[in-house]
């Protein structure tokens, strides 16, 4: 059966409206049914998970990107200082190696840090250069504040640098956070259950 003009674009509507709903149920369940996730995760599971709004956020270019123009993939998050010490620096490594661990499925993960205190462009370029490939981004002071709120993250928890590792999924809800003293080990496995349980992404 062909279908007219304005048919097609009502299904073409219907389809935009009811597909980020769709993924959402897709990824849940298959969560909730591969070998019981919720009980089996490393990281702490963020339920009900929580859509991650914009902020103004920019590049060390002093470029605007949005976090929903991510959206897609598995974003690996990381808010810190732009001072990086060695705790950061550990959290950024890990998460390379797990990105990079994932074999084929690695493109399907983006990497992205947020730095809390306004000045992400004093990061060394040694660092840049040792994380190619990963966005980092500065947020103001408004937007600091706005991306602590969703996160859920005290200020004393970003100058100990505690649950600074987060995960958000291809449609763009925080749904999981890593607190200090997490292993890169469990995060990995963690990452390839998720990548395994859905397509999405």
């Amino acid at each position: 059966m062909s279908l007219n003009r304005g048919q097609r674009s009502l299904l073409l509507l219907a389809l935009v409206f009811f597909a980020p709903i769709v993924i959402a149920f897709v990824v849940k369940k298959n969560i909730e049914d591969t070998d019981s996730f919720a009980t089996k995760n490393h990281g702490d599971l963020i339920a009900p998970a929580k859509p991650v709004s914009d902020v103004a956020l920019v590049d060390v270019e002093n470029k605007s990107l949005a976090l929903s123009s991510l959206r897609g993939k598995w974003i690996m998050v990381y808010l810190g200082l732009s001072d990086c010490n060695e705790k950061c620096k550990n959290n950024l490594y890990n998460i390379r190696q797990t990105r990079l661990g994932q074999r084929g499925e690695h493109k399907r993960i983006e990497r992205v840090f947020i730095s809390l205190d306004h000045s992400v462009g004093t990061l060394p370029e040694t660092l840049k250069k040792e994380y190619d490939g990963m966005h980092f981004l500065n947020a103001d002071k408004s937007a600091a504040t706005k991306i602590m709120q969703q996160f859920e993250l005290l200020p004393d928890e970003v100058q100990q640098a505690k649950y600074g590792l987060y995960l958000i999924d291809p449609i763009g809800n925080l749904m999981m956070r890593y607190p200090d003293g997490y292993t890169a080990k469990g995060l990995a496995k963690d990452l390839e259950l998720l990548l395994k349980a859905s397509q999405v992404g």
